[in-house]
């Protein structure tokens, strides 16, 4: 807005970015910790838009430390990157999500689908929900993750 660099882009390339003068180290939980809050809430795990980054190994090492599903399903997954990440996860005893990844925007983005693009299985949804349940009921939650108010399911009443 002050004029000293002409986008957002450019400002984190001249002041936020790692060795920046602005760049600030930010310390995250450990995968584990998070995990363990998310079920504790009654919620499941899901690693996103892995693509070659989905190893055997590193879902081994997350599913250790609680990931309950992988997306196996994203709009930047070709055809040989589903079959891989779906065989992985079917191996390592995950269950499976996916989506378009859509954020609202209106012009096409390669990484983003439209809403709606990806087909992704209803027993599918239904084996995340039962595994949120366990987890809910693990917690001393009461209550089902799809409400009357909540058709979708995306919280617990």
């Amino acid at each position: 807005r002050q004029g000293a660099v002409p986008d957002v882009g450019a400002a984190f390339d001249r002041y936020l970015a790692r060795g920046k003068p602005a760049f600030v180290d930010k310390s995250l939980p450990a995968f584990a910790e998070v995990a363990d809050l998310v079920h504790r809430l009654g919620g499941v795990v899901s690693a996103a838009h892995l693509k070659d980054r989905g190893t055997a190994q590193w879902l081994e090492r997350l599913r250790d430390q609680g990931l309950d599903a992988v997306e196996t399903r994203h709009p930047s997954h070709d055809p040989d990157c589903r079959a891989r990440l779906t065989e992985l996860a079917l191996a390592l005893g995950l269950l499976r999500s996916g989506g378009s990844d859509w954020h609202g925007e209106d012009l096409p983005d390669p990484g983003h689908g439209e809403l709606g693009a990806q087909e992704v299985p209803f027993d599918w949804l239904e084996a995340l929900e039962a595994r949120a349940r366990a987890h809910a009921a693990s917690a001393g939650i009461n209550g089902s993750p799809r409400g009357s108010d909540d058709p979708v399911g995306t919280r617990f009443q």
